[in-house]
């Protein structure tokens, strides 16, 4: 498939206004700090014509989209991990704050503090982001190994036609 150009069963069962949106292209931060374009649309297609070479970069493509997937669950892992620390840090201030004044604070009360905290939300916001980017990811893996076992049955039947309209000649 050549750069924006869609696969030819997109038409068919994806609404333009869909297909044409950011939902299957975004960014990635890799923990390192370098930044991925992912396009999903670019390792989906199945093409008849083409079905050796494709069926050639299956494994590239499965290698790229795992390696992909792992970084992206690790920095949702890491996002996770930080939250959490966050929601304690939070806790424990104002375990410490309202103690000295000696108030006493109901648990919803409490959680409700820190739920309106500002960092976390903002925090809560992009592991939100992330967790929904990490399943795209993830089911673009479902789909590199479903295309596999697509392009090797397709593969199948072109050598059976070939095998026959030689014998038919």
């Amino acid at each position: 498939m050549a750069g924006d150009e869609l696969p030819k069963w997109f038409a068919e069962h994806v609404p333009a206004e869909v297909a044409q949106s950011e939902i299957f292209r975004f960014d990635i931060t890799l923990r390192n700090g370098h930044i991925i374009s992912i396009d999903l649309l670019q390792d989906i297609d199945i093409d008849f014509d083409i079905l050796e070479a494709q069926h050639e970069r299956v494994a590239a493509q499965y290698v790229f989209w795992a390696t992909i997937y792992s970084e992206v669950r690790a920095s949702v892992a890491t996002l996770e991990l930080k939250l959490r620390a966050k929601r304690t840090a939070i806790a424990r201030m104002l375990s410490a704050k309202f103690k000295q004044e000696n108030q006493k604070l109901t648990d919803k009360q409490f959680t409700a503090i820190i739920d309106g905290d500002p960092d976390l939300i903002r925090l809560e916001a992009t592991l939100a982001i992330a967790q929904r980017n990490c399943g795209k990811v993830y089911h673009m893996v479902q789909a590199i190994s479903m295309r596999s076992e697509h392009c090797r049955s397709l593969a199948g039947f072109k050598r059976q036609e070939k095998e026959q309209s030689g014998r038919q000649t």
